[in-house]
């Protein structure tokens, strides 16, 4: 036995005053009774089968999942029902030891499988079983999440990915051919780490510390060293900048250009530059 609480409310009149007060008793609750509708409502499919594999119970969630209605189900077998028939062996066998032993392979734990619908195709499922009993007394109730749109998610997401490394591959590859170097900034270490490209077009060795701003300020020419500015002209935060400078390399000038994005914190203070560094069509002889 369990509690339940009822209340109910008493409209009293005091010195020509309404007033409305709320009493409480608790009221004991017959478990059994409440089990079925535990079962029938809940957000997993539920299905009870005794130690032949025999349906006892199928929840509403149950036909709606695997189509069969409670009535069609009830008295018969898992196999016949909605065990695809790769499976129908290893589900009678495992049926057989539990009945023997007591032990199943299977009980207090998650698995994903497929499932047989009534309509003939396969779900994927996530299933558990908890017993109740043992031997030929034995009662199974198996918990049954339908994850087909979780796998739908999954392929969604694995299509993305591979059309991102797709895409990701062609820019590679644009860059490559326009002989462009890709250089990232961040507010961390404030260090700019370039790729090989990138350390060429400056005439640096590549580094996996990356270099500070500073190094490469020392590069630019004078007259080119404008800070990057974030904003418009107008104050507004900009998401990308284009900029143009000049470096010194040996006896060369080479007029350089930075393409990059912007991406902020929720404070709006600048975390990080992704960009590209190319240089232009022409260099000027120092």
């Amino acid at each position: 036995m369990g509690l339940r609480v009822e209340s109910w409310c008493v409209l009293a009149y005091e010195d020509g005053v309404a007033t409305i007060r709320r009493s409480f008793r608790p009221v004991p609750l017959d478990r059994e009774s409440l089990a079925p509708l535990v079962v029938e409502h809940a957000l997993d499919a539920v299905i009870v089968i005794d130690a032949a594999g025999c349906i006892l119970d199928w929840n509403r969630r149950a036909e709606q999942c695997l189509g069969w209605a409670r009535e069609q189900v009830l008295g018969r077998t898992l196999s016949e029902t909605i065990i695809p028939p790769r499976y129908r062996e290893a589900h009678e066998r495992g049926l057989w030891v539990q009945r023997e032993t007591g032990h199943g392979a299977v009980l207090e734990r998650r698995v994903e499988l497929e499932a047989l619908t009534r309509a003939g195709g396969e779900i994927p499922i996530e299933l558990s079983i908890t017993a109740l009993g043992s031997g030929r007394s034995a009662r199974f109730i198996g918990f049954l999440r339908d994850l087909s749109a979780q796998r739908g998610i999954e392929e969604k997401n694995r299509s993305l990915m591979t059309e991102l490394a797709d895409t990701a591959d062609r820019l590679r590859l644009a860059l490559a051919a326009a002989g462009a170097g890709v250089w990232e900034w961040r507010a961390d270490d404030r260090h700019v780490h370039g790729d090989a490209r990138w350390a060429e077009i400056w005439g640096l060795p590549v580094r996996a510390e990356g270099w500070p701003v500073r190094e490469l300020m020392a590069r630019i020419l004078p007259e080119d060293r404008t800070p990057v500015a974030p904003v418009d002209e107008g104050g507004r935060s900009l998401n990308v900048y284009r900029q143009r400078f000049r470096i010194q390399l040996g006896t060369e000038v080479v007029p350089l250009v930075n393409f990059a994005s912007i991406q902020r914190a929720a404070t709006g203070d600048v975390v990080r530059l992704v960009g590209v560094t190319q240089r232009e069509a022409d260099s000027v002889p120092s």
